[in-house]
């Protein structure tokens, strides 16, 4: 039996030389040459990466989907230090007092922003941060490169190491979450591995220096590197100098530098764990409360669920790698021990210390699994060394197909460009260099080096004003667009200077004037052309021209509605979304205004322009709904429940089935069916039915309507649950006179024993709403008597007129009369 030895550097040393002694076999020359080209490829990989993210990172940025927190920030504080005035930011004027100096130094201790500042004195911008970010994550990708060659040792399997973390989709997440210099940490912890491996003592010393200079807390994983090194490596003095330096910086960073700069006396930060350390925040006597905090929470389900989601696009891997894993349990406990929610997620940048923790702990879990399994399996090492690369690359593969940032993510799509972007610059070039500027979160990053600038809401005092109504962060939270149009378009001493399409400059001391016609421009279009088209008059004010689904990687979808005026209104009418559930009964309304219509209401709008409205203010939430829907009504009022305040739809011309919820006021747009991540539209055409029809009928009720099918979706069932059974229509006239389905469940003594007797699709879609050719879904569902005996069960469908309650006679499909209703027979049975 082989013996069980660890895995040490000098062995590995041993081995790679001992290799390339091999390689000098003329024999060995075409594996020499495959390993330069897996070489080659790694570094392909990686500047590719480097590449793509920096574009990315840029683009996201000039399409303004940055922010002052904490790309604005960053870029402020770094400028300043470039120009003397170390770590000086004003980003929180207004949103804080706390401060004791305008200093970055107040939220966290970054001094890596000391060695970043020089480069501004060769290219000063904001875009550096982030090319800078994604070429220093990237470089890591080298790093894991020789630790899987020296703990694998075999090349290609090191380069779906590589690959492995470059598609992290955690990483690339944090990436994209603007620039944190924390996030450094996922290029910088892979290579402070590698130097710890190979007792690189003075490149490790750099290396955890620069990792410390990250963020106030990085010392925690500096530490649990030192203890690795201490107990796993045993290389104590390394260990012990490693954990001691660790806890010093800790300490002087939280206990002195941060508080010495707050009025409060700590990082406001530390609120987030006010819950774990009580109203006096964190002290040295605390410290043992917030690690006891710590270890419980890192025993919790939470944990678990958090650290599946970390772990599987690694294979579990790192599991096996556990010691290695401990790195990152300070970063792990201090995400889900906060009260800030955003940090118990994959998605932003919390997780950048933990992303290349995770990557180094697969490699190393792997080269411990091929070990473990070539002792007890009749295959070599090098064969499970390739097995458990290759299912690294598979379940990272899979991930990032899911939710990666790369063209191998088909539901992601990068930002586009557009003119609206574009024309920021005209903006930018009217303010002066050295003037002060308050702007709102997604426009600060495009203005912050300047030694004043604050974010609007919270400070409204610069000498220029800058906003872009379009892109205000927030969907118009709590009506904040109201706020603005009062508070800042229209504040006094200050002049509109320029304004266009949903910009609007202002300058304290201008002249005082209305926004220009040419700032609505981003509400009217010049060509509508929906992705749903349609043609609804609501009463003879407004005509709806359609609606477009603007799609979101997670969460509800937003709308782009087209509209036209029918006459010059005077009134300013609400346009209001309402979330209906799977048998079309309202459960929500948005009831804040769309950001559209506070600026450009509709007594604005002029007869022949075409008006694009954004719908995004959701005060709902459909995650508790399997299927739900959304409409539309527009009110005369500002109660959205006032049935009497909407004007009621009248379909002209539909390309979806039409249907109107709301006893008539509000038009169905699209039904969705909640996805794993977002929900799916499933648009329902009037022409063509959105689904196979699994039983075939053919019969005709009058002369009005055909029954082409049926499903069943409860086959069987027990007394007092529901049947579920959709029906098939086919419309043999337009505008067919009103009448009610019934479907009756029937046993068999011919007993009803359930019923369901509405007009079509829960009342939403009255025959007079169809035409010639409309095929429609329509579900039913119904509970079975509780005192129903068990048998097979028919189900009997027809149509009545609900003024008489006299029944449409029925004929088959070969023009047989069947009486006044059809039997659908054994189409349940109840047990």
């Amino acid at each position: 039996m082989r013996q069980d030895t660890r895995y040490r550097v000098q062995d590995t040393r041993y081995r790679i030389q001992d290799t390339r002694s091999r390689a000098q076999d003329p024999g060995q020359q075409g594996s020499r040459s495959a390993s330069w080209i897996l070489h080659l490829a790694s570094c392909i990989l990686i500047l590719s990466y480097a590449v793509w993210f920096g574009y990315l990172s840029v683009l996201r940025h000039e399409t303004l989907n940055s922010r002052g927190y904490d790309l604005g920030n960053v870029d402020q504080a770094v400028w300043n230090t470039a120009h003397g005035r170390v770590l000086q930011f004003t980003n929180w004027i207004g949103k804080s007092d706390d401060f004791r100096y305008p200093s970055r130094l107040a939220m966290h201790f970054e001094p890596i922003y000391l060695l970043i500042a020089p480069l501004y004195w060769i290219w000063s911008d904001v875009r550096l941060l982030l090319i800078l970010q994604a070429v220093v994550v990237a470089l890591g990708g080298l790093a894991i490169y020789r630790l899987a060659l020296d703990a694998l040792g075999r090349p290609w399997p090191a380069i779906a190491m590589v690959a492995a973390f470059l598609l992290y989709a955690p990483l690339q997440w944090a990436l994209l979450d603007d620039f944190h210099a924390v996030t450094l940490v996922g290029g910088l912890v892979p290579f402070a591995f590698w130097a710890l491996r190979r007792r690189r003592w003075g490149w490790f010393t750099l290396l955890v220096i620069l990792i410390m200079s990250t963020k106030e807390d990085m010392p925690l994983l500096v530490g649990m590197m030192g203890l690795y090194a201490l107990i796993w490596e045993r290389e104590r003095s390394a260990g012990l100098v490693t954990i001691a330096a660790a806890a010093a910086w800790f300490i002087v960073a939280v206990f002195v530098i941060i508080p010495h700069y707050t009025l409060g006396g700590q990082s406001q930060y530390l609120d987030r764990y006010a819950d774990v350390l009580g109203p006096g925040g964190l002290t040295i006597s605390s410290l043992p409360t917030l690690v006891v905090a710590m270890i419980r929470t890192l025993l919790s389900w939470e944990t678990v669920r958090y650290m599946a989601g970390l772990l599987w696009p690694m294979a579990f891997t790192p599991i096996a790698g556990w010691p290695t894993l401990l790195i990152a349990t300070p970063s792990i406990a201090l995400n889900l021990l906060s009260n800030n929610p955003t940090q118990h997620v994959l998605g932003r940048h919390y997780v950048a210390p933990i992303a290349p923790v995770v990557a180094v702990a697969a490699v190393m879990g792997a080269a411990w699994l091929s070990r473990w399994l070539d002792r007890r399996t009749p295959w070599p090492r090098e064969r499970w060394v390739g097995g458990l690369a290759g299912l690294v690359l598979i379940c990272s593969l899979i991930a990032q197909y899911q939710g990666g940032f790369t063209p191998l993510a088909p539901d992601y799509r990068p930002p586009e460009r557009t003119d609206h972007h574009r024309l920021l610059r005209r903006f930018l070039a009217q303010i002066p260099p050295d003037a002060s500027v308050s702007t709102q979160q997604n426009l600060n990053p495009h203005l912050s080096q300047r030694e004043r600038i604050t974010i609007i809401p919270y400070d409204v005092s610069g000498e220029y004003l800058l906003l872009d109504v379009t892109t205000y962060p927030g969907y118009n939270y709590r009506n904040m667009h109201a706020w603005l149009k009062e508070n800042v378009v229209e504040r006094p001493g200050y002049g509109v200077i320029d304004a266009a399409d949903g910009y609007v400059l202002l300058r304290r001391g201008a002249e005082p004037r209305p926004l220009p016609d040419a700032f609505f421009d981003f509400a009217r279009t010049s060509e509508a052309n929906p992705q749903y088209p349609a043609v609804v008059d609501f009463g003879d004010a407004v005509r709806f021209l359609g609606f477009d689904i603007l799609p979101r990687r997670y969460g509800e979808p937003f709308y782009a509605l087209y509209f036209q005026a029918l006459r010059p209104l005077k009134r300013d009418y609400a346009i209001t979304l309402y979330l209906a559930d799977e048998r079309y009964q309202l459960r929500g309304a948005t009831e804040i205004p769309q950001m559209t219509l506070v600026w450009y209401p509709t007594s604005r709008w002029q007869p022949g322009e075409t008006i694009r409205v954004i719908a995004d203010t959701f005060t709902w939430w459909s995650g508790e709904l399997s299927e739900f829907s959304v409409g539309m009504g527009i009110l005369d009022g500002s109660d959205a429940w006032d049935v009497g305040a909407r004007l009621r739809p009248q379909i002209r011309e539909s390309q979806l089935a039409p249907r109107l919820l709301g006893d008539g006021t509000i038009l169905h747009l699209m039904r969705f069916r909640q996805g794993k991540r977002r929900p799916a539209p499933i648009p329902e055409y009037r022409d063509r039915l959105p689904e196979r029809v699994p039983h075939q009928v053919g019969a005709r009720m009058g002369d009005l309507i055909e029954l082409v099918g049926y499903r069943v979706e409860t086959p069987k069932v027990q007394p007092g649950e529901t049947v579920r059974v959709t029906l098939y229509w086919r419309a043999l006239t337009t505008s067919p006179p009103a009448r009610t389905v019934f479907v009756h469940l029937i046993d068999e003594q011919g007993t009803l024993r359930g019923q369901q007797d509405n007009p079509p699709v829960f009342g939403t879609q009255p025959l007079p709403l169809w035409t010639t050719g409309d095929e429609v879904r329509d579900p039913y569902a119904f509970q079975v008597a509780a005192d129903a005996p068990p048998g097979s069960y028919a189900i009997a469908v027809g149509l009545y007129d609900p003024a008489t309650g006299a029944r449409l006679p029925v004929t088959g499909p070969d023009g047989t009369p069947l009486g006044d209703h059809i039997l659908l027979e054994n189409a349940v049975r109840v047990r």
